[in-house]
């Protein structure tokens, strides 16, 4: 994983399912980091998340990105 690369301090997503999260990026830094001027907490890398088109009319973005994103800020 480059976070491990970067010297990163992470958990994975079974770490944090052990402690009782139920939503769960992909990986969740410890210390957040600034990448172009924006923090960020944590990194989901499913190819089609966040991808507008994939998602169109399911409501998936509507409802699944504000649920993650406030567990992590």
């Amino acid at each position: 994983m480059k976070v491990e690369e970067l010297g990163l301090a992470y958990l994975e997503e079974d770490q944090l399912r052990a402690r009782g999260y139920d939503k769960t990026p992909d990986c969740k830094l410890e210390v957040p980091i600034a990448v172009d001027g924006h923090v960020v907490n944590w990194i989901e890398s499913k190819a089609s998340f966040g991808d507008e088109e994939s998602h169109k009319g399911k409501g998936y973005l509507r409802m699944a990105l504000p649920e993650t994103r406030a567990a992590y800020l």
